[in-house]
């Protein structure tokens, strides 16, 4: 599948997020029971989200993975427990969009690498925004994850 990449500005926004440690093949089980935990956390404290979950992954090897799991919220609002406050940032980034399973998005992630290559530009933690997926829709096909990449010069 060939990916549009775009590269836009974009706003600082607030977020909840919980922080947490996993091997790759964690991913999946991680995100989910971190994200139980702050939809859980948003409903008792009667908290809107301001958008779809997101995963930003600060460290990203074939043993290791950071990474941060979290909701945006309109105002800083804080934690509790290992729920934090936080903000993912904003500038100038490099996007593109999935459509499909999640198995798949390591190529979504090469096309955004090889486009920063090509501009002479690295990119910083990425993020997965998952627009469409599972519960709201069960067939993978149609799932919609926006991938972005703050730009950083060399």
């Amino acid at each position: 599948m060939g990916y549009e990449v775009d590269q836009t500005e974009i706003e600082t926004q607030q977020v909840l997020l919980i922080r947490a440690e996993t091997a790759p093949a964690g991913i999946g089980p991680t995100y989910r029971e971190a994200l139980a935990e702050l939809d859980g956390y948003l409903e008792a404290k009667e908290i809107e989200p301001a958008g779809p979950p997101f995963a930003r992954f600060p460290v990203y090897t074939p043993d290791r993975v950071v990474m941060e799991v979290g909701v945006p919220v309109g105002s800083r609002v804080g934690g509790q427990g290992r729920i934090e406050a936080g903000d993912l940032p904003g500038g100038a980034v490099a996007t593109t969009v999935h459509v499909g399973s999640y198995k798949n998005l390591g190529a979504a992630h090469a096309a955004l690498t090889e486009w920063l290559g090509s501009k002479g530009k690295t990119g910083g933690a990425p993020w997965e925004i998952y627009v469409v997926g599972p519960p709201e829709i069960a067939d993978s096909s149609l799932w919609r994850t926006q991938i972005v990449y703050p730009i950083l010069d060399r």
